[in-house]
């Protein structure tokens, strides 16, 4: 079976594909009779770019995937980072309080699909995903943060399907 969002091979019996977190409902049987890809689903890392599996707590993540999104996520941190230093004046009161709600709300958006890569980096790792919860309480600790992010980028994964899906990597 094949992706519709990514073109992705998909195991047989696997609720949501591996690679990007599509429902079943969303899989087909044949890559022809799949609906026309756009050009950017073509593109290999599309999946990457679109907003589908951001959020998802289900599922496995590679390594591989997991430096891509991370440096995405990191890059996008900026945005709201420099918007909150716009909207301050040099006592640091706020000028703007709508633009700092705003990337107020960019940043908690940008957390939850952080723990979202975390926790299928750990479902990756054959962990549950209420360690996400640990990690995120010890990444407040100086410097734990990185510490955690290079951690679980470099553990490798558990080859074969385990409780969480099958093998990203595979």
């Amino acid at each position: 079976m094949f992706c519709r969002n990514c073109g992705y091979l998909v195991p047989d019996g696997c609720e949501y594909c591996p690679k990007c977190g599509c429902r079943a409902s969303d899989i087909f049987d044949d890559l022809n009779t799949a609906p026309r890809r756009s050009a950017a689903a073509k593109f290999r890392y599309s999946s990457h770019l679109s907003l589908t599996g951001w959020f998802s707590f289900r599922g496995r993540l590679s390594r591989k995937d997991y430096w891509i999104r991370l440096i995405i996520l990191t890059l996008l941190f900026m945005a709201p980072a420099y918007t909150i230093y716009l909207c301050t004046d040099d006592q640091g009161n706020i000028r703007s309080v709508s633009a700092a709600v705003l990337a107020l709300a960019m940043i908690s958006a940008l957390i939850t699909a952080h723990l979202s890569l975390w926790t299928r980096r750990l479902h990756d790792l054959n962990l549950p995903g209420w360690w996400t919860a640990i990690l995120f309480l010890l990444s407040f600790i100086p410097m734990a943060f990185q510490i955690i992010c290079v951690m679980l980028g470099c553990l490798p994964g558990r080859s074969g399907t385990n409780a969480y899906g099958p093998d990203p990597a595979a």
